[in-house]
Order: structure tokens, then C-alpha cells, then sequence
């Protein structure tokens, strides 16, 4: 008996922890290409990002690879458990409200960000974000 319920729990468990990587996996993606797909559409706040001295500098040190070796993770699915461990959704899903309405400043996102992730981790997300704009 007590075999039968340790099994059940184990597959139970196994499904869980593969369904929990399942949903960060297409969330995250959803996310980037949601949130890309909105700074392409809107030309001025395209040029606005692309023109932005920081970004020109992360972009560079990304061709010469230089930023990728000292970062705390490397891919969106990371990002995304980053900052979902640190921001409840109700403050994801505003911030992705006023992105989608033009009324988001990206400073207090970026001081959002500061305030509860380490420079690094920071550092991590806008290489990935750069990453994503590059590529698009």
C-alpha cells in the first residue's frame, strides 16, 4: 500500500515540477515576444529605446561578448523566474498595462528592477532584452 501512494506521490510531484518549467518556459516567452512586439509596432518608442547611449553600450559589449561571462543567467526562462520570485503578477500585469497603454517610463521600471534585484541581475535582464531587440 504504502508503495502505491509513494509512487503516486513521486509521479504527481515529477508532473508538477515539469508543468511548473512548462509554464515559466512559454510565459516568459510569451512575454518578451509580447513586449517586443509592442516597442516594434510603436516606431517612436523603438527609436527612443534603440537611440538610448545604455543601450548602444550593452548592445557593443554583447557583439564582443564580453557582458555574457560575469551574468547571473543568460536565458529568458531565467529572467522571468528572477522576476517572478521577486514581483508579485499584479505588479508584472501593471506594468505590462501601462507599457500596452505608452504610459510606462522606463525609469521607474528600471528603479522597480534596482530596488529588489541585485546590479547584476539587472545587468542580466537588459542584456537579455537587448538581446531580444537586437535579433527582432
Amino acid at each position: 500500500m504504502w508503495k502505491w501512494i509513494v509512487i503516486t506521490l513521486v509521479i504527481i510531484g515529477s508532473l508538477g515540477y515539469w508543468g511548473y518549467n512548462f509554464f515559466i518556459s512559454k510565459a516568459s516567452e510569451v512575454l518578451v515576444e509580447q513586449i517586443t512586439n509592442d516597442i516594434l509596432n510603436d516606431e517612436e518608442e523603438y527609436n527612443k529605446l534603440i537611440n538610448d547611449p545604455h543601450i548602444q553600450n550593452l548592445i557593443k559589449e554583447i557583439d564582443k561578448d564580453q557582458v555574457s561571462n560575469n551574468l547571473p543567467f543568460e536565458t529568458k526562462e531565467d529572467a522571468m523566474k528572477t522576476i517572478l520570485r521577486e514581483f508579485s503578477t499584479s505588479e508584472i500585469n501593471e506594468v505590462k498595462d501601462q507599457a500596452l497603454r505608452g504610459n510606462v517610463n522606463t525609469l521607474d521600471v528600471l528603479n522597480k528592477l534596482q530596488d529588489r534585484l541585485t546590479p547584476d541581475e539587472v545587468a542580466a535582464i537588459q542584456v537579455i532584452l537587448a538581446k531580444e531587440l537586437q535579433s527582432q
